[in-house]
Formats: C-alpha cells, structure tokens, sequence
C-alpha cells in the first residue's frame, strides 16, 4: 500500500470520528428506562399493594419537597450572610474615605 493511500485513510478516519464526535453532541442518546409491568390482577392483596406503593411515593415527593426547601432556606442564609459582609465590607471602606479625607482636610487647613 502506498504512503499515499495510508495517509488518506488516516484522515478520512479523523474526519469521521470528528462527524461521530459533532453529532453525539448535538444528539445525545437518553437511556432507554424500563417501564413497570404494574401489579398482575390475580395477585393477593392488590390493592394494598397499590396503596403501599403510592403512600411511599407520597412520601419520597414530601422528603424531595422538604428537602428543596431546606436547600432554599440555606440559600437565601447564606445570600443574607454575604450581602451583610459585603455591606460591613462598604461600610469599613467608607469610613477610612473619610478619614483619610479628614485627615487631608485638617493638613490644607494648617497650611494657610
């Protein structure tokens, strides 16, 4: 084989790696989930399975809930925390402005 042919291979390879490469980012493959066959109706005590399964959704859809709110309590905590920093932070810069202001204010005076 020659060199030639070897090297064209090589990129027409690259080239097609690159397409696979742009096209699995414009189109991801989602993962096929498995549905639930549900509960057979010559199964015992179906309806308290049912109801099993759904007060244990309810309460998955509760913690999930509490937890949300608990993430969004600590967020505005912490968002109050950082705006009271930044405000002390403003706080202690204006001070020495002023200061630093009297402090020049005073030297001009003496100067006259």
């Amino acid at each position: 084989m020659s060199l030639h042919k070897k090297y064209k291979i090589e990129h027409k390879v690259r080239q097609h790696h690159r397409k696979a490469r742009k096209e699995a980012k414009n189109h991801p493959r989602e993962p096929q989930r498995k549905r639930d066959p549900g509960v057979p109706n010559l199964w015992p005590f179906k309806e308290e399975l049912l109801e099993q399964a759904e007060r244990h959704k309810e309460k998955l859809k509760e913690r999930e809930e509490e937890q949300k709110r608990q993430r969004k309590e600590q967020h505005a905590k912490r968002r109050q925390e950082a705006l009271q920093a930044e405000m002390e932070k403003v706080r202690t810069q204006a001070v020495r402005a002023d200061g630093a202001f009297e402090t020049k204010e005073k030297g001009k005076g003496k100067g006259k």
